[in-house]
């Protein structure tokens, strides 16, 4: 596969994992005590596990950029807020994501990232990777917890985006 090839893929996967992450904190949003109510399976509480995405997101975007994570501020802060303002940072991290596919080139994706709480360094490549997948599997989570609860999951389907975008059945 191409240079550009890859890159027009994993940014294709970064449009599809924002609209993902999208539909998944709009369920959320409305919802008061029961963010905080203990969750099997998730991070403790339903607030902690959308916090903690976000803030594995935005914490690797930063690192691919060349910036420290500590100007996110306190962990245990960022991990405290309410589905919007989760849902709008996820948006803007997404958009910065796809924006950094649209210019990187092969040098920035190998580009070496230490992650402390790893204990080794990782590519920036890999660090794409391991934010789509580390969503995926926290989305999965809460979304878990919400249909045990008796609550509508929405359908997270790539057909579903696209058949959005295109005017078609979804």
């Amino acid at each position: 596969m191409s240079e550009g090839a890859e890159h027009r893929e994993l940014s294709e996967l970064f449009r599809y994992h924002v609209w993902a992450n999208d539909r998944t904190l709009a369920v959320f949003e409305g919802l008061g005590a029961e963010l905080d109510e203990p969750a099997p399976g998730t991070m403790g509480t339903i607030r902690k596990t959308l916090g903690h995405l976000a803030l594995v997101e935005e914490g690797f975007l930063l690192g691919i950029e060349g910036r420290s994570p500590e100007v996110l501020g306190d962990r245990e802060r960022y991990v405290e807020r309410d589905p919007t303002w989760y849902r709008e940072r996820l948006a803007a991290t997404g958009r910065r994501y796809r924006e950094l596919l649209e210019s990187a080139d092969e040098a920035r994706l190998e580009r070496r990232l230490h992650v402390p709480w790893l204990g080794f360094e990782i590519s920036a490549r890999e660090a794409l990777y391991q934010v789509l997948v580390h969503s995926a599997h926290h989305r999965a989570q809460v979304l878990s917890w919400l249909g045990a609860r008796g609550g509508t999951v929405p359908d997270l389907d790539y057909v579903l985006m696209l058949a959005e975008e295109r005017g078609g059945r979804g």
